[in-house]
């Protein structure tokens, strides 16, 4: 707990006290613990909410709690609540939080905006390739496995971009081993599955169209594995 944190339960405290008597008489003990309960949570509906934005992420503390996303792992989207402006961060794991600022922090929203779109700008692009290898003496079986288990619903898989997944699913130049990890990742909705589906349509080799045929069907991983194995 550090020193202001100190200096505002003192001064609630006291203010507390101050409020259990009058000139007159002792108030009641239902009076008493009324203002003890409401005037400190009056006085902490007050208490700002600091917000701190740098190149590699948003911190923000309200009274002891302090908490950080990195740039990577955030989306911030502007609103507005009634005539104060407010913007909202979703977080990597769905979590939304909400700032509501003073009107003369009305920049602050689009400050935060221009701050996560630098970022994005800044970083260096991942290679789909790389992100979707597999690791030393792991098996077929369990890098697909693996890949299946996440998703790129939420936009990106290992800072690659899903749009760039779906690019290597559709390039004929790359390994067929690269298209087939690419599709694991992406088909995890029915509407993904049918954009797989689309994709085989165009593929010649029929091993390789079965393949993808499989994934979009969602078949066991030990068959994807086994026609990987014949179309390559």
């Amino acid at each position: 707990m550090g020193v202001l944190g100190l200096a505002w339960l003192c001064t609630v405290g006291l203010v507390s006290a101050r409020l259990l008597t009058t000139d007159r008489e002792i108030l009641s003990p239902l009076t008493t613990g009324f203002r003890l309960f409401v005037f400190p949570m009056w006085v902490i509906g007050y208490v700002p909410t600091w917000v701190d934005v740098g190149r590699d992420g948003i911190a923000w503390r309200w009274l002891f709690v302090r908490r950080f996303a990195p740039m990577s792992k955030v989306v911030p989207t502007p609103l507005t609540q009634g005539k104060q402006p407010g913007l909202v961060l979703t977080l990597h794991g769905g979590e939304d939080v909400k700032f509501i600022f003073r009107k003369e922090f009305a920049d602050a929203p689009r400050h935060i905006k221009d701050a996560w779109s630098a970022s994005r700008e800044s970083a260096d692009p991942v290679d789909p390739v790389h992100a979707l290898s597999r690791e030393t003496s792991e098996s077929i079986e369990a890098w697909m496995g693996r890949l299946r288990a996440v998703s790129a619903s939420a936009g990106t898989y290992r800072g690659v971009p899903k749009d760039r997944l779906w690019e290597l699913a559709a390039d004929n130049s790359s390994s067929l081993e690269s298209r087939c990890g690419a599709l694991l990742v992406l088909a995890s909705t029915d509407d993904a599955r049918e954009r797989v589906r689309v994709l085989s349509s165009g593929v010649v080799s029929p091993a390789a169209r079965a393949l993808f045929e499989r994934v979009a069907d969602g078949a066991p991983i030990d068959e994807i594995a086994s026609l990987l194995a014949k179309a390559a």
